[in-house]
């Protein structure tokens, strides 16, 4: 679960 809100936060700032 972990893994994926830190991804999600990257994936967003990356693609922002």
């Amino acid at each position: 679960m972990r893994c994926v809100s830190v991804n999600a936060a990257a994936e967003g700032v990356a693609l922002k």
